[in-house]
């Protein structure tokens, strides 16, 4: 190992000429090192910021921070490094057709990419993103799906990395750095960790048996998921057999199977996946077991797997660091949104853990009783030193994890163009906690909610009514349409655009509430409402809302934020919106930015004069389009989400989110303190689920759980309880004890016993 590497200063010292491939887009390529001929971070604009140097220019010397993004030096990258890996030279390169999506992610990908020791980006010449330093495009045969279809290439990358890896190999980069990482956009890579892990999987070699060991000296694959590391050599060989490992197949080829794999390579023929496909998951194993090892008449070493989230082992069965984990197997959540935010959280933390035993001790004290069960603990331990994430779909899931596993937060500032709250005016948390009625301390909340007035809201609207008249204000929006013939004082009739499902129809707004509740907010921003009040929050009819308990989750949210990181703590002044679930909790900061940006917020989809896509999402806010749901629904716990983490902050208003948007889901701070659960699912009932029998025993489990005392005595109740779904899941309702919102509520019953027993209401009076 010690053979094969060079410093990186060295590396790029070497390297004084201009590239010599056959694209004339080399000069692109970023290798993220100062030069003399190359302009000030403050020269190049914004979008190239992050890649403050072109590539084959003579270095001065060893780089100078001022020269590269904030926050993310290479000397800070190297010092993360132990003395093994610190001398690793790290190239990073990626394909992206550059869709809308990706472009999102690109950002945060850029970032990381900015702490290799050099980086590069491929694309088509048909991309319709912008030509920035970083990317090279070049040529790529026509595919049978247009290339402005979204199933482009899906499963067929390899069309677009043969002419990239044919660009890359015959450029000198192959000759200034020692190892070459293959990640795609929609991984999280850390190369700090990716030198570490390289640096252990050659010792792993060294420890293996003897061939291991002797494999030490020749090209090397390593297999992170479908993220692949080769060293120098590899791409040596690589490039000695191009001239027949670069052939790919051809439209015009006198054979069907070689016409339909057209710019799949000519290797792959009657192997995996030929012809429909050719992803790099399958095409770079093949080409290291099978294709090379003939042409070359050497062996090579690959160890790794080839699918993400897999252990490996040498040969004398020692196991190597898991190079990839995969957020498709993510236990707590799946792909969500929060769950992905979670299962970053629970990798932070188990990167400090020393052993096993800690990180089983820690499970079995975890509120979600996923984390209790052995595999998923260990999947996260095995994950603790992961270089690469896979399926991570949402910027804040990368920034979060840029944040806690590569400790990078130099941008996490809080901005606003509202005016910021002080501390002074902060609800006092004791106070709040104890429902003080002392105006110079009381929280007020404004409770609102959207409903279509159907038979169901009807029947339990009096229960719900009856909760939302112990908030300071509160209102109910439905449309003018609705069928109840004179509204309440409480209701407000707004214009709903026409739906293709017709209004009687029991599936009209169905996952597209966003459709009643944009005018509703028109409503409330337009007339000043929304805004006398310290906070909002958004329910639904299917929900029991305690007012009196949401007063007080606010205020230990704000206590745990307070107790968090520098930049959560700053946060308690800016804009804030809790996630309760599909509640959600917004602050005056927030509502007032809100109004300050309605003009770009508050656009909706129209039924006529937009694209196909625009009618079919009409009346959905237009600041979704391209993303997820989008055309055919909008449901408020995708777009409030997707407003606070990634529309607003390019508005120059950085939102605090602490919570989870799925009901029942935990949540901690960055220091993995836990705030309490704003949100208990029905659906998750473990107690005969959502019939009304399950409901309502579930509503007294939660309320018994109200007296006790501490986990302990929570834990005893359980052990004697003749329910099985109770002895099990008795951290489940301890962890709702308090909580202020309860899902999926379908009985009028079930809200009346939820009353009694949890706010402490029975009947003594009628409310009308």
């Amino acid at each position: 190992a010690a053979a094969t590497a060079t410093t990186a200063a060295a590396a790029t010292a070497a390297a004084a000429s201009p590239a010599t491939g056959s694209n004339p887009a080399t000069a692109a390529v970023t290798t993220n090192q100062p030069t003399a001929a190359i302009p000030t971070t403050a020269a190049i604009p914004a979008t190239a910021a992050t890649q403050p140097s072109a590539v084959n220019q003579p270095t001065a010397g060893p780089p100078a921070a001022s020269t590269l993004s904030a926050g993310t030096p290479l000397q800070a990258a190297a010092q993360v490094a132990s003395a093994p890996s610190a001398s690793l030279s790290l190239f990073c390169f990626a394909w992206t057709p550059r869709r809308k999506y990706d472009e999102e992610l690109l950002v945060e990908v850029r970032k990381q990419y900015a702490k290799c020791d050099g980086h590069v980006f491929f694309t088509d010449r048909h991309s319709p993103g912008a030509d920035e330093a970083d990317f090279v495009k070049v040529d790529l045969p026509a595919q049978s799906v247009p290339r402005e279809d979204g199933g482009w290439l899906y499963h067929r990358n390899m069309v677009g990395l043969m002419p990239s890896l044919t660009h890359l190999l015959h450029s000198d980069h192959v000759d200034k750095h020692d190892w070459f990482i293959n990640a795609e956009l929609d991984h999280f890579l850390s190369p700090a960790r990716a030198r570490k892990n390289i640096a252990a999987y050659l010792k792993g070699l060294d420890e293996g048996i003897p061939a291991e060991k002797a494999s030490l000296d020749g090209p090397i694959m390593l297999m992170w998921g479908n993220a692949f590391v080769f060293n120098r050599k590899m791409l040596l060989e690589m490039k000695k057999q191009w001239d027949v490992l670069g052939k790919t197949a051809s439209a015009d080829a006198s054979t069907k199977d070689e016409a339909t794999a057209v710019g799949c390579p000519l290797f792959m023929k009657g192997k995996s996946e030929w012809p429909q496909s050719c992803s790099q998951d399958i095409v770079y194993p093949a080409m290291v077991w099978d294709v090379l090892p003939k042409m070359a008449k050497i062996k090579f070493a690959n160890p790794g797997e080839p699918g993400c989230g897999h252990p490996a082992k040498n040969k004398k069965n020692k196991e190597f660091p898991l190079g990839c984990w995969e957020m498709q197997q993510n236990p707590i959540n799946g792909q969500s949104l929060e769950g992905e935010l979670a299962a970053i959280q629970e990798l932070a933390t188990m990167e400090s853990l020393q052993s096993v035993d800690d990180a089983m001790a820690y499970c079995f004290k975890h509120p979600n009783s996923v984390m209790e069960q052995k595999e998923n603990c260990m999947k996260f331990y095995n994950g603790r030193n992961v270089a690469v994430i896979h399926h991570v779909n949402h910027v804040a899931v990368h920034k979060l994890a840029r944040n806690l596993l590569d400790r990078d937060s130099s941008d996490m500032v809080v901005t606003s163009t509202a005016a910021p709250m002080s501390r002074a005016a902060l609800p006092d948390v004791s106070s709040a906690a104890q429902g003080s009625t002392d105006p110079a301390h009381k929280m007020t909340l404004f409770c609102f909610a959207w409903s279509p007035r159907r038979k169901s809201d009807e029947g339990m609207l009096r229960e719900v009514r009856r909760q939302y008249k112990k908030c300071d204000g509160h209102l109910f929006f439905t449309d003018t349409e609705s069928p109840v013939k004179k509204d309440e004082e409480d209701f407000v009739r707004v214009e709903v655009p026409k739906q293709k499902t017709d209004r009687s129809h029991g599936q009209w707004l169905y996952h597209r509430n966003m459709v009643g509740l944009m005018p509703s907010w028109d409503y409330m921003l337009n007339t000043g409402v929304a805004e006398k009040y310290d906070w909002l929050i958004n329910t639904e009819i299917d929900h029991f809302l305690s007012p009196s308990r949401a007063r007080e989750t606010i205020a230990a949210y704000l206590k745990v934020m307070a107790a968090g990181t520098k930049e959560e703590q700053a946060q308690v002044d800016g804009p804030i919106m809790m996630m309760w679930g599909n509640a959600f909790v917004f602050n005056r900061n927030l509502v007032q930015a809100m109004k300050t940006n309605w003009d770009k917020l508050g656009v909706i989809a129209r039924g006529e004069g937009g694209d196909a896509q625009e009618t079919k999402a009409n009346g959905c806010p237009m600041f979704m389009k391209g993303r997820q749901e989008w055309p055919d629904s909008c449901s408020q716990d995708i777009i409030y989400p997707t407003m606070a983490m990634n529309i607003l902050p390019p508005l120059k208003v950085k939102v605090a989110f602490p919570g989870a948007s799925g009901c029942g889901q935990p949540a901690k701070n960055r220091r993995g303190q836990e705030y309490p659960l704003g949100c208990w699912e029905m659906q998750q009932n473990p107690v005969n689920g959502e019939s009304e029998e399950g409901e309502l025993r579930a509503i007294k489990e939660l309320a018994y759980m109200g007296r006790v005392k501490d986990k302990d005595a929570a834990y005893a109740h359980c052990k004697k309880h003749p329910l099985a779904g109770v002895q099990k899941n008795c951290m489940k309702f301890w962890n709702g004890r308090s909580v202020p919102v309860i899902h999926h509520l379908h009985a009028v019953s079930e809200h009346i016993l939820a009353r009694s027993l949890l706010d402490h209401d029975p009947d003594q009076e009628n409310v009308v």
